[in-house]
């Protein structure tokens, strides 16, 4: 075994080598998966703005914190904060601007 050889062995198996030994899938069917919840109906994301926050890392830590000991997304939180926000300004909330309940 050459030099070239010994290095060769050493880094591993080359992208072209492992691909060259794939088996063909021409069979392979892909199926829907019947207990993968979604969270929301396909495209309602794109309707919606982007916000964006900046805090701090401690604050954002506390945030994530929080939203692990209540079993919610740190986004359920935000948008809970903004509700009461609107609230305390006399706005109205966010389930009566969007017509739907939050």
């Amino acid at each position: 075994m050459g030099l070239h050889q010994r290095e060769a062995a050493l880094k591993g198996p080359r992208l072209a080598d492992l691909t060259a030994r794939t088996p063909p899938r021409d069979n392979v069917t892909t199926s829907l998966r019947d207990n993968v919840a979604t969270s929301r109906a396909k495209g309602q994301r794109k309707s919606l703005p982007h916000v964006s926050v900046y805090v701090s890392a401690a604050v954002n830590r506390e945030i994530r914190k929080l939203a692990l000991e209540l079993d919610v997304k740190a986004h359920d939180l935000y948008v809970e904060a903004i509700d009461r926000m609107l609230k305390a300004h006399g706005r109205p909330s966010i389930a009566e601007i969007d017509g739907k309940t939050l």
